[in-house]
């Protein structure tokens, strides 16, 4: 396997790791907020 390739893959899965970590904690501050409405 060919470095280039492997730190390019790196890359993108720590790219979209973050996107995805940022994204829950979105949803989880918006469950947050409903919640809080409904009491």
């Amino acid at each position: 396997m060919e470095p280039l390739l492997l730190v390019g893959y790196t890359t993108i899965f720590g790219l979209l790791f973050g996107y995805m970590l940022r994204l829950q904690r979105r949803l989880d501050r918006l469950d947050q907020q409903v919640r809080d409405r409904q009491q």
